[in-house]
């Protein structure tokens, strides 16, 4: 079973828990509260 990557969030983590326990729905809803947490706190760094 392939864990999503970890986007330096807690909801990535949660989600990955979620995945070994056999819940893919749960676990895709939190990778897309890790997606949207990471692309917030990007956005105010800059390069």
């Amino acid at each position: 079973m392939d864990l999503w990557p970890n986007y330096s969030s807690p909801y990535s983590n949660i989600g990955n828990i979620y995945l070994e326990l056999g819940d893919k729905e749960l676990a895709e809803e939190y990778y897309h509260k890790a997606l949207l947490f990471t692309l917030k706190t990007q956005s105010f760094i800059t390069i």
